[in-house]
């Protein structure tokens, strides 16, 4: 649909913070839609309102109401270089990706997500909740009833992290909570990371990412290897080797 603003002095200053970097292109913007809500995109329109930029959208839904959403146009997201790193927002909805949207997305990512407000209901009737991880590997099919949310994801291309994917994608939909002593501080070093990444250069930003692999695969090398029924020695175990990760590198 049109992206008009509210006027032309608006529209003047959209453009030059789009071309600033300031804001998301709407294609970017299509594509958070697509993944975020289920419906036709009927219109766009660009607006700045209390001094933010607001991309409001209109959708045709399945039942035929045109619900309108509003996302904000500002750059929640950082590039990693191998990953891509940010805060996603919405309001409750329910998410399906089911095979045939699969195949047409062709979406070949891995999402490593922490729920910073908000929750809802995944597949097999796991319980998510504000601290908890979600894993979402977008090769498989998915579903989710959200409560209004934020949460903040790490989008892993495959290609690029053969090895960590296939470990990530085995925990796909599973709902990885705060029982688990490792979770807090996966989740934790996450909400460090998105802190303080804005002050970093590529190749700080590189060394960072690198680390952040490495206790993700350390710890899901471990998991797979325990039952939910492990000895909290075990927990402890998984700690020490996540430890002596960071002591050698």
């Amino acid at each position: 649909g049109a992206v008009p603003a509210a006027g032309p002095a608006d529209h003047d200053r959209a453009r030059a913070a789009l071309q600033a970097g300031e804001i998301l292109p709407l294609p970017a913007i299509l594509d958070r839609v697509q993944y975020e809500f289920i419906g036709q995109v009927l219109e766009v329109e660009l607006e700045r309102r209390d001094g933010r930029w607001l991309y409001e959208i209109d959708l045709l839904a399945p039942d035929g109401s045109i619900p309108k959403h509003e996302m904000n146009a500002r750059i929640d997201v950082c590039n990693l270089g191998d990953a891509v790193f940010g805060v996603t927002r919405a309001q409750s909805q329910l998410f399906r990706r089911n095979d045939r949207r699969v195949a047409r997305d062709d979406l070949d990512h891995i999402l490593v997500q922490v729920f910073l407000e908000g929750g809802g209901l995944a597949s097999g009737d796991h319980h998510i909740r504000a601290g908890d991880m979600l894993i979402i590997d977008l090769d498989q099919p998915h579903e989710m009833l959200n409560t209004d949310f934020a949460n903040l994801t790490m989008v892993l291309p495959r290609e690029l992290h053969p090895s960590l994917s296939g470990l990530l994608s085995v925990f796909h939909g599973r709902r990885l909570g705060q029982d688990n002593p490792m979770v807090p501080f996966i989740a934790e070093h996450l909400r460090s990371l998105w802190a303080h990444v804005p002050q970093m250069d590529m190749g700080h930003a590189s060394v960072a990412l690198k680390g952040t692999l490495g206790l993700l695969e350390t710890w899901l090398t471990h998991e797979m290897e325990f039952t939910d029924d492990a000895a909290p020695e075990v927990s402890l175990a998984v700690g020490k080797s996540i430890f002596r990760y960071i002591d050698q590198n």
